[in-house]
Formats: C-alpha cells, sequence, structure tokens
C-alpha cells in the first residue's frame, strides 16, 4: 500500500458507510460507488493532497493536517459527484446540496475521528461527539447548510481554495474545542532541538 492509500483507502470505507446509510433516508438518489469513482476520487484527492504538500509543507515527507486532509476529501467527494439526485425541483430556484450536505459530513466524521486520535495522543480524557458550529445572526439557516451551499455555489477545486476550507474547518473545530473546555494549545507542536 502506497502512502496516499493510507489516506484514500479508510476514506473509501467511510464513504461506503455514508452512502449505505444515505441510502436508507433517501432511497430516490444515485449513489456513485463504482470503481471508476473510486478513482475519480483516488486521483482528485492524491493531486490536490501532492500539490498542497509540494507548494505549502516545509519537509516534503510531512503529511497534512486533518483540516487540510477533511477540506480534500470534501473537494473529492464533490469532484466525484458520488451522489446525484434525478428528481428536479418544482422550484427553479431551489438548489439541491445533498452532494455537499454528503461531502461535508464524510470530512467532518474523518476530521472527528482524528481530532479524537489526537486528543488521546495528548493525554486528555475528554473526546468530542460533535462540531459545535457558529450560529448565524443574520438568519435561521445552519452554518452547516450555509456552508453546503458555498460549497455547490463554488466547489473548492484548486489547492487555494481547498485550503481555505481547511482553515474554515480549523476554526470550527476550535470553536468546539473551546465549547468542550478544552484548551486548543494541546495541539500545538512542541518544537524539538
Amino acid at each position: 500500500m502506497d502512502k496516499m492509500e493510507t489516506w484514500t483507502n479508510p476514506l473509501w470505507v467511510l464513504i461506503g458507510v455514508g452512502i449505505k446509510e444515505r441510502q436508507k433516508k433517501e432511497p430516490s438518489l444515485i449513489y456513485d460507488i463504482s470503481p471508476e469513482a473510486k478513482k475519480k476520487f483516488s486521483v482528485f484527492f492524491q493531486s490536490s493532497y501532492s500539490e498542497i504538500q509540494k507548494k505549502h509543507m516545509k519537509k516534503q515527507d510531512d503529511f497534512l493536517d486533518r483540516h487540510k486532509v477533511a477540506a480534500i476529501t470534501i473537494a473529492s467527494i464533490i469532484h466525484a459527484k458520488l451522489i446525484s439526485n434525478a428528481e428536479k425541483s418544482p422550484d427553479p430556484n431551489e438548489e439541491w446540496i445533498g452532494l455537499q450536505r454528503f461531502a461535508l459530513e464524510i470530512g467532518l466524521s474523518d476530521m472527528l475521528k482524528r481530532t479524537n486520535e489526537l486528543l488521546t495522543e495528548r493525554c486528555s480524557a475528554k473526546q468530542i461527539t460533535t462540531y459545535h458550529m457558529p450560529v448565524s445572526f443574520s438568519n435561521d439557516r445552519s452554518y452547516n447548510e450555509s456552508l453546503s451551499l458555498l460549497l455547490h455555489r463554488t466547489p473548492p477545486a484548486t489547492p487555494v481554495e481547498i485550503r481555505d476550507l481547511a482553515d474554515r474547518l480549523f476554526l470550527i473545530e476550535y470553536i468546539t474545542l473551546l465549547h468542550e473546555a478544552i484548551d486548543p494549545s494541546i495541539f500545538k507542536e512542541i518544537p524539538t532541538s
């Protein structure tokens, strides 16, 4: 197994589980978990990962952080179009954001797992069960829905857009840590001399 498969294979398993759960709730949607879809997902993931790693990492052998991996995962799911809606809405102004919601759900789920692994590694007794999203003051739309709409209107396809999404995911994690009374500096790397 190569370095990238250590990321993409477990993510593909998580995607498969997510799709099975989604199929129970929304059987009318079209789900693509074909080998071609997996390849499209994996190729986009690998090229995005490599490009961000080359341009933005100090050492080429370092792994990207969980926020960037989650952002790349979200972008890869959207790029591969793993879910689509066969039914057209009677309202032409209504935007279907099911793919983006699913991508966000999978990316956040993987990031949560990695965050909890890091908390355990850093000797924290606390674990996070869910992310606490920012609350909008201007409308009733949830942050999840707002972010899904943003992903629908401008899907992250370039390293800059993926890094912007990673910054948003970092802030979601930071807000959650504060909400859970966990000092975010627990994740700060301690320099070795």
